[in-house]
């Protein structure tokens, strides 16, 4: 079975998907993403 989002596919049997740049729309930041951690200021030593 073949699904998509955002005119990206994946099939889940084989592994199979299409490449990034094949979709209309633009690619999420990874701030868009909602399990994104901000980076944390390293400590001075």
């Amino acid at each position: 079975m073949v699904e998509g989002l955002n005119g990206r596919y994946s099939c889940a049997l084989c592994g199979w998907v299409n490449r990034w740049d094949q979709s209309p729309a633009p690619l999420p930041s990874k701030e868009d993403d909602p399990d994104y951690d901000k980076p944390q200021p390293r400590p001075k030593l």
